[in-house]
């Protein structure tokens, strides 16, 4: 069954106007037939039924910093006193941790070599020895041994586990918000009323009822 509803506007009419009229105006009943086919509309998808339920709901876009951790486990074979650096194959960025070839990294300011052997970033210049890059694994050498002293006796080898950390900006929205106290959800609109959620212009900051301490968005999704 289909309801096909008509709006329109009324205005005064005269009454001999509308006598005038009355002659031509007439009412017809008009009958659909029913098909196999189900009705379809776009209008269906896009409307939305407010409920007790749904009428609170809301979300705040807000900016979380991400972290990433990747592991490397690097077994060194050499002892970096004996090592020269003429044989690098591949540096890491300091940016990324991408490798990329040796000749690109010392464009780029990523290593000195000379006088100074050291990894720097560029972002902060802060520099380290090439030695302690290439324990961390920032550093590849070439497969060849040869450009190392034989004559000296190496390390014993040993087994490292690299950390890199990296950090990103992503955005999301915040759709509900845990009050830890009592376990209820709240809707971000909610949570304000109730002083959980607090929003400036610098930052967003979530109430942890249960310490009654205040943390961070990062913090608050970690958990």
């Amino acid at each position: 069954k289909v309801l096909i509803s008509s709006g329109t506007q009324v205005i005064p009419m005269e009454l001999n106007l509308e006598r005038k009229f009355q002659k031509e105006w007439q009412s017809e009943t008009i009958s659909f037939h029913e098909s196999e086919e189900p009705f379809q509309s776009d209008v269906v998808d896009k409307v939305g039924m407010l409920t007790d339920e749904t009428h609170h709901m809301s979300k705040i876009l807000v900016q979380l910093r991400q972290r990433t951790l990747q592991y490397e486990l690097f077994e060194s074979q050499q002892s970096t006193s004996c090592i020269h650096w003429n044989n690098i194959r591949e540096v890491a960025s300091p940016r990324t941790g991408l490798f990329a070839p040796v000749a690109m990294a010392i464009r780029r300011g990523w290593i000195r070599l000379g006088e100074v052997n050291e990894y720097v970033d560029p972002m902060t210049g802060v520099a380290i020895p090439l030695e302690t890059a290439y324990q961390q694994g920032r550093i590849r050498l070439t497969s060849s041994s040869s450009h190392y002293d034989r004559n000296i006796i190496t390390n014993t080898p040993v087994l490292l586990l690299i950390e890199r950390v990296y950090f990103s900006w992503c955005k999301a929205y915040l759709t509900s918000v845990i009050d830890t106290a009592t376990g209820e959800v709240l809707s971000p609109n909610s949570a304000i009323e109730n002083g959980i959620l607090e929003t400036t212009e610098d930052e967003i900051r979530l109430l942890d009822s249960l310490t009654n301490s205040w943390i961070t968005i990062e913090e608050g999704a970690g958990r």
